[in-house]
This record gives C-alpha cells, structure tokens and sequence, in this order.
C-alpha cells in the first residue's frame, strides 16, 4: 500500500477580491514513501497547473524544492 500525505497548501494572489491579479502563487508540502509516487504527484501537479493556466490564455511554471525531508514514521522492532 502506498500512502501519500498533503500536509499543506496556501495560495497567494491579489489583495482585491474582484480583481483578477497578474499572478497568483500557490505553495504546499507533500511527502511519499515512494520516489516513483513523488515523481507521479509532481507530473500531476504540473500538468494541471500548466492545463489550467493554458484553458485561461494563461502560462504556469512550477517549481518543486530538492530540499525535501523524508518522511518520519515509527519502526515497529
């Protein structure tokens, strides 16, 4: 079984709600025990950013950190 925890996710944008800004940024921490299931959320994430920009005339760039932490989980000896 693969488990793949979302522990965070904020987006920024305009200060104006009926506004629509010219840029928006969103941020977020997941982590896997699996590299080849990281490597899926992160194809997951960008093609949708990307689709959704371009549906809106739109582009996206998204940019995954190399500092990630492993998971912490507790050995069961």
């Amino acid at each position: 079984m693969t488990i793949n925890a979302w522990l965070r996710a904020d987006g920024r944008k305009g200060i104006r709600n009926n506004i629509v800004p010219d840029s928006a940024e969103m941020i977020g921490t997941f982590r896997t025990f699996d590299p080849k299931v990281r490597q899926q959320i992160i194809d997951g994430i960008t093609r949708t950013a990307k689709d959704i920009a371009s549906s809106s005339g739109a582009t996206a760039e998204v940019v995954i950190a190399d500092d990630n932490n492993p998971v912490t989980f507790n050995d069961v000896k």
